[in-house]
């Protein structure tokens, strides 16, 4: 049974870190201009956000957490783990918490309203909430690309040196974090995020909400 969960977890893992990839490079172009961000996203989306492939996305997803839960299970009663593993479970744990919501803030909007983020809507509401955004998109971006990197080389041993591992993780975090102060407009001036079509569709909805 143990066996079986962990083959299932490293190839719906792999799976999903292709797309996990893609992300993560979207992000790290914010800190080159929103051009390039968006540019590169509306190529990317054309692809993953294709019915068939999202998905198989959300199916990969779903049973990726699943097998999860059930291996923590099944490891009850055994020694912690050190090291890496203990990294990559619980990096996995926080963002088993938070990923839907995440999907749903980000993916929601296009699917009910026909509004994409884009640049300035990730700059919009980093803007609105910097106390809250910084912070979440850092532990985000943290979480996801730690869990996302040890679990691949976890799979797939390609890289037989921890610390080349380690480097290369810590170096991606940095260009991603740089990303994220590019959306913040810490890097580069942008045009006023409070005019995009998501920062409208927001404040209707948060209008809507307190009344």
């Amino acid at each position: 049974m143990k066996t079986t969960l962990a083959r299932v977890q490293a190839a719906t893992g792999l799976a999903f870190f292709a797309f996990a990839a893609v992300h993560f490079a979207n992000t790290m172009l914010a800190a080159v201009s929103r051009e390039a961000y968006d540019a590169y996203q509306a190529h990317a989306r054309a692809i993953y956000q294709n019915p068939l492939v999202e998905i198989a996305l959300f199916a990969t997803l779903f049973i990726h957490i699943g097998a999860g839960v059930l291996s923590a299970r099944a490891r009850r009663g055994t020694p912690p783990a050190g090291g890496l593993d203990r990294w990559h479970r619980y990096t996995g744990r926080a963002l088993a918490i938070v990923i839907l919501g995440h999907v749903a803030a980000t993916r929601g909007p296009s699917l009910l309203a026909g509004v994409h983020p884009g640049f300035l809507g990730i700059a919009y509401t980093i803007g609105k909430w910097p106390v809250i955004s910084y912070p979440y998109f850092a532990a985000l971006i943290a979480c996801g690309i730690l869990h996302a990197g040890i679990g691949a080389w976890k799979a797939l041993r390609s890289v037989p040196v921890p610390r080349v591992v380690a480097a290369a993780l810590v170096t991606t975090i940095a260009a991603c974090w740089l990303g994220i102060l590019g959306l913040g407009g810490r890097l580069y001036s942008i045009d006023d995020p409070g005019h995009s079509r998501f920062a409208v569709l927001l404040e209707g909805l948060l209008s809507h909400s307190q009344k």
